[in-house]
């Protein structure tokens, strides 16, 4: 087999492989939503928070956390992701991420979009649970409000296992938004165990 042939297969046949098994809305049931209210009034809500939220600043400054975070930042985008820690369990990582959505809507905020994907990537099965925000606009002032921008949650496991949650902010450009507020306060703000606006 030639260099070429060999290069056509590795990069075709390993998209070819890459495959949607199901994708649908995201629903919760009864007693999920159950399992969740109680967590949210147990001690581990703020304990991860506070463990995420320091290695958040840690990162900041360049300095390694065992709570590892990563940062986006750009002029248009703004975002952390949080790679799993063995010291959570599986459904307090589920639960984390379903807190920074239940945040996120309890801003001004409009969910527009939730659901879950998963994905045969050829050497591993992604799960992708999303939740997908846009700010409410009030008619009436000169331009329009976007509070932080658009907001998107997700939750990704491989394998079924957990591996990160990312938010990430992305802001409008265009002369008809008003600036929009800081990136800073809405980090604070889902690090932060209540979920009242």
């Amino acid at each position: 087999m030639s260099y070429f042939d060999d290069l056509y297969r590795k990069l075709f046949t390993k998209a070819a492989r890459s495959s949607q098994i199901t994708h649908e809305v995201l629903k919760r049931s009864e007693r999920y939503e159950q399992a969740y209210q109680e967590w949210c009034e147990q001690p581990q809500l703020t304990e991860y928070l506070d463990k995420y939220q320091k290695g958040y600043h840690y990162k900041m400054l360049k300095v390694r956390s065992s709570y590892d975070v990563h940062l986006f930042q750009s002029s248009l985008a703004n975002g952390f992701a949080l790679s799993y820690n063995p010291d959570i369990s599986k459904q307090d990582f589920q639960f984390l991420f379903e807190h920074f959505a239940r945040k996120t809507h309890a801003l001004e905020y409009k969910q527009a979009n939730a659901d879950t994907m998963i994905t045969d990537k050829g050497e591993f099965i992604e799960t992708k649970e999303k939740y997908y925000f846009k700010p409410i606009s009030h008619s009436g002032s000169t331009k329009v409000q976007q509070h932080y921008g658009n907001i998107l949650i997700e939750h990704i496991l491989v394998n079924d296992k957990p591996s990160y949650i990312k938010v990430m902010a992305s802001v409008y450009s265009d002369q008809l938004y008003a600036a929009p507020l800081e990136h800073s306060e809405l980090v604070d703000y889902l690090f932060t165990p209540t979920v009242s606006a």
